[in-house]
């Protein structure tokens, strides 16, 4: 019987980033991750009760694009990973959209001159979980990082929890989010903290959402790398 072969070949598209550059020389760099089909240009606005002059805003858009469908609409939305519950797979997704991020960074910061100052990283839903694999395995990149309803990804980090430094990490949810239960998060929240890192939390009744009380919460406690003198 004459078998098929199956081979792969490459295939490249252009993806957007959006860069909004604060006034204050001095401020803080955040790299923002949105949710499961939504877009740069959507999660930006989402983020928009950020002080522009205080924060220098990175919003980078998943490499994945698909097709959604709702209400008789369809749209293209955007992915960071590919996931069907093969967590092997999961993983290689990760690491494949983790080294995306970090050359898309390389020549973001280069091209505005933003290479000497540490990186926040806040992600949202599907953003949020590979905002946490990023932050702890680049540790001399992002000296903050913040889940927004989603959890840590703990079970593949079992070496980055084991050293040092941690990144100051904030845990963005609702107790009323049925996505993503706190109950099922907070396990990995504390395993952060056990492992010696600073955890703090922000609850909201937004449900699956980042409502802006959470955004400008964030905003403050992103600020309190001046009281403790970084």
């Amino acid at each position: 019987m004459n078998e098929p072969r199956v081979g792969t070949t490459e295939f490249h598209h252009p993806v957007p980033y959006r860069v909004r550059r604060a006034t204050e020389p001095d401020a803080p760099v955040v790299v923002a991750l949105h949710g499961h089909g939504m877009s740069a240009e959507r999660f930006e606005r989402v983020l928009r009760y950020l002080a522009p002059e205080q924060v220098t805003l990175i919003t980078l858009q998943g490499p994945y694009p698909f097709e959604l469908r709702k209400q008789g609409e369809i749209r293209i939305g955007h992915g960071w990973y590919l996931y069907h519950g093969d967590q092997a797979a999961f993983r290689r997704s990760l690491e494949q959209s983790e080294a995306f991020v970090l050359e898309t960074l390389e020549t973001i910061r280069a091209k505005h001159s933003i290479t000497d100052r540490p990186l926040a990283v806040l992600g949202f839903s599907q953003g949020g979980y590979l905002a946490g694999f990023l932050a702890l395995r680049n540790p001399n990149l992002f000296s903050e990082l913040a889940i927004a309803s989603a959890r840590l990804k703990s079970e593949f980090l079992e070496e980055e929890l084991t050293r040092t430094p941690l990144p100051r990490t904030l845990f963005l949810h609702s107790e009323e989010d049925a996505a993503v239960r706190w109950e099922a998060a907070e396990p990995h929240a504390d395993r952060l903290r056990a492992a010696g890192g600073e955890v703090d939390l922000f609850f909201h009744d937004a449900g699956h959402r980042l409502p802006p009380e959470a955004v400008r919460y964030f905003e403050e406690w992103l600020g309190g790398r001046n009281e403790r003198g970084e």
